[in-house]
């Protein structure tokens, strides 16, 4: 049976009935051992038999209920009224009915939800009319369908601002996208530009070397040859300022020399095999032979490792670093000290000296190139060395960089990858 299902009303004269007697007595037993309430009322809201559960709902005994009209048993007029209503339209359409939920709040002052069921019903010795109900406790129903109901509200709430929080991370993933989209497109246009950058350099190099050692071979060798034949026949400003023309052609020469083996760095570099570093710097040492000799200088390199590169260019990149330092000397005799660690993508080299030092704000500018931080009068050199420093390293996927302090000394480190 369906709730809220109508029902055929009982013909006439065939409405349930009790008889007093042994019947009624075997039916009361009955009646109060089911859990459900069963109660049947009159049509003035008399109850005309109730089994144990009514009574004990409202604390009282079947005997103190029975014969009493539901407003004394029940302390709420709504409830009473609804209860009435229901009551009356069974007795008046002669069909039962169920009501699907209705309160009922017990002597205890808890609210109880039942399910009811309600049909014509004669008592016996009664002759007003009066309806049979069993009402069904649906309360534990009602507490698990409200718990439901809050763990899917907060369900939904969970989901909604999970919900949120992906909107958002999705937000900030596409701002993200677009910032990274921009750097790339930033960094291809970097790229190219570099790329026209190296042709223009490497376009250079081709000039200095072709076009641009000749005229200066001519012009140095002319005026030397003036010096030669002519120096006696000259005044002495005559002989100065071909004493100046050939230096700065001297100069140009360094200048353009270096500015070739800066360029050359990358178009000319070797294939990358195993490379001993130690070895490297040895032959480096031996190859600075007549500057160390003068300056009295000390080198120690123990425990370098092998490392994967250039070995032509990691062994000019020791001798320069090696070379500056013995250049920058103090008054005392050149120590360097080169040292490697490693952590877990790079060897970390140091080269330290006991030299002149430098202020800690060049420490970058000293990498570009013709930079100098000395007169050519005090310190000979095309301020390439560094550079071209810079240049090997970044060639081989690392970086370089300088820390000083004036009169204490320099230490330049630079990073080669490890191999993989």
């Amino acid at each position: 049976m369906y709730p809220d299902e109508p029902k055929e009303s009982a013909p006439s004269g065939s409405q349930p009935s009790v008889v007093p007697g042994e019947s009624e007595a075997r039916l009361r037993q009955i009646i109060d051992l089911v859990p459900d309430f069963i109660f049947a009322k009159d049509d003035e809201g008399r109850f005309l038999l109730v089994n144990r559960a009514v009574a004990e709902a409202f604390g009282m005994t079947t005997e103190e209920v029975e014969g009493r009209l539901e407003s004394e048993v029940n302390p709420s007029d709504d409830e009473v009224n609804h209860f009435h209503e229901d009551d009356m339209q069974v007795i008046r359409s002669g069909q039962s009915k169920v009501i699907p939920e209705e309160t009922l709040v017990d002597r205890h002052g808890q609210r109880r939800y039942l399910q009811t069921t309600k049909i014509p019903f004669t008592l016996a010795g009664h002759d007003r009319p009066a309806v049979l109900g069993v009402a069904v406790d649906i309360s534990d129903h009602k507490r698990i369908e409200e718990e439901l109901r809050q763990h899917r509200d907060h369900l939904e709430e969970l989901v909604s601002q999970r919900a949120a929080e992906l909107r958002r991370t999705n937000e900030q993933l596409t701002k993200e996208v677009e910032v990274r989209q921009r750097a790339e497109q930033q960094l291809a246009r970097r790229a190219a530009e570099l790329e026209r950058s190296n042709r223009d350099l490497q376009q250079f190099a081709y000039v200095a070397s072709h076009d641009l050692q000749e005229p200066l071979r001519a012009v140095s060798g002319y005026c030397q040859l003036l010096l030669q034949r002519y120096q006696d026949d000259l005044d002495e400003t005559a002989n100065e300022f071909l004493g100046f023309a050939v230096d700065g052609a001297a100069r140009m020469k360094q200048l353009i020399d270096g500015l070739l083996r800066y360029s050359r760095v990358e178009t000319q570099g070797a294939q990358f095999v195993s490379v001993d570093c130690g070895a490297a710097v040895e032959r480096s040492w031996k190859n600075l032979g007549a500057a160390v000799a003068e300056s009295a200088a000390v080198i120690s390199y123990d425990g370098l490792p092998t490392v994967s590169g250039d070995v032509t260019q990691l062994g000019q990149l020791f001798q320069n670093l090696i070379g500056n330092a013995i250049k920058y000397r103090g008054a005392a005799a050149p120590v360097v000290d080169i040292s490697a660690r490693t952590d877990a993508e790079y060897w970390i080299f140091s080269v330290r000296d006991n030299g002149i030092g430098f202020e800690e704000q060049f420490a970058e500018r000293i990498f570009t190139i013709f930079h100098r931080l000395h007169s050519r009068q005090k310190y000979s050199g095309s301020g390439m060395g560094l550079a071209i420093c810079a240049r090997i390293v970044e060639r081989h996927g690392g970086r370089i960089w300088a820390e000083s302090t004036p009169g204490k000394g320099s230490g330049f480190y630079f990073t080669i990858p490890r191999d993989t």
